[in-house]
């Protein structure tokens, strides 16, 4: 599985576009969100996507106030913060688990048209041209 783009919709609220590669249906069951201090959201009894092989699946990682009850916290509470970095790590019902790191760039919130031109802008200034 691919994690072709993401898009913060809220401070408690990130939606990644997730593509399955392989040639089996993927199901998610659980998810974490981790910051560089250890603390953590858990979401295990979560009924995530059930993506299909070559298709993609936006998929909702919920923390904080939007996940509620529905959410673990360890150690204080957290949002997805303008220049912080968070590592995703999702679990599949046969329990493969698959980890990607995110970062929030802007304070403001863009739509996937508008990140998907940032995000072609900073390969362009990766390459040096």
């Amino acid at each position: 599985m691919n994690l072709d783009s993401y898009s913060f919709s809220s401070v408690t609220n990130v939606t990644l576009y997730l593509r399955n590669t392989g040639s089996a249906n993927i199901t998610l069951v659980t998810y974490y969100v981790k910051v560089a201090s250890g603390d953590q959201y858990s979401r295990t009894t979560w009924l995530g996507p059930n993506i299909s092989p070559n298709q993609v699946a936006a998929t909702f990682i919920l923390i904080g106030s939007s996940c509620g009850s529905s959410c673990t916290l360890t150690g204080p509470p957290f949002t997805y913060t303008a220049g912080n970095s968070y590592t995703v790590l999702a679990v599949t019902a046969r329990n493969n688990q698959l980890s990607f790191t995110i970062t929030r760039w802007w304070d403001t919130f863009f739509t996937t048209f508008d990140f998907e031109i940032c995000k072609e802008s900073f390969q362009f200034l990766d390459v040096g041209e």
